[in-house]
């Protein structure tokens, strides 16, 4: 599952969860230019991903990447980890549909730290 919206839309939805704080937080510090969290996030060369342990086994993964092509992109669904995407540098759509809409055409496991 993902959650979208502005940040003060996710901090009147979430921020009432602990955990969910805990992301919260580490977003807003990762989309403040000079912060270390956005200064170590946008030296991520691309196609690599760091693994960031934050607190209360909240995670985040850092990563750098080149968008595909529209006609070479596919819809991801997932029940566990829940994705708090932000874009840091650069432009990027992303299109959203409701999970009873669609179809199963690779069913592809990740591990625990949400890595395949």
């Amino acid at each position: 599952m993902a959650i979208w919206g502005t940040a003060q839309t996710r901090q009147q939805q979430l921020g009432h969860s602990p955990r969910f704080s805990v992301a919260l937080g580490y977003l807003e510090k990762v989309q403040t230019p000079g912060t270390p969290e956005h200064q170590r996030v946008v030296a991520v060369p691309a196609g690599e991903m760091n693994r960031v342990d934050l607190a209360a086994g909240v995670f985040a993964l850092e990563q750098a990447y080149i968008g595909k092509p529209r006609t070479e992109r596919r819809f991801e669904a997932h029940n566990r980890p829940i994705d708090l995407p932000a874009i840091v540098v650069g432009p990027e759509r992303m299109d959203v549909t409701a999970r009873d809409d669609s179809t199963i055409n690779e069913n592809k496991l990740v591990d625990s730290d949400g890595c395949s």
